[in-house]
């Protein structure tokens, strides 16, 4: 899997490219938990490029939903392939996250985010 971090004001965006295979489970929570804190509550993860996830990365993932709500943030993603869409939605996770088309509205949204009836924050 390909994992690429920038920083944008108070976010922290996570490209993820390829296929989460069993044996990165626990380093992509690692890196994931070591993201979110006071300075940069907003996670942004971009699954355009995602082609495959375990539980363990859907784990990893719900669980940095938890850390940036202790800061006052919030989990955003961005363009998941039909195949993922359907996997957060089968398994119930889509309902926990922001999730949308461009990661210029997922950008424009860590300021302004509010919970709503689908993706509650």
């Amino acid at each position: 899997m390909q994992f690429a971090v920038r920083q944008d004001g108070p976010t922290h965006v996570v490209t993820l490219a390829g296929d989460l295979q069993i044996d990165e489970g626990t380093q992509f929570h690692r890196r994931l938990a070591g993201l979110v804190g006071p300075a940069a509550p907003h996670l942004v993860l971009d699954l355009s490029g995602l082609e495959f996830i375990n539980s363990e990365g859907l784990a990893a993932i719900v669980e940095s939903r938890g850390t940036a709500r202790q800061f006052g943030g919030a989990v955003h993603l961005v363009n998941p392939k039909p195949h993922i869409e359907r996997l957060l939605k089968v398994a119930h996770i889509d309902r926990l996250f922001f999730i949308h088309r461009t990661l210029e509205a997922a950008l424009a949204a860590t300021g302004a985010a509010k919970p709503n009836d689908r993706n509650p924050g």
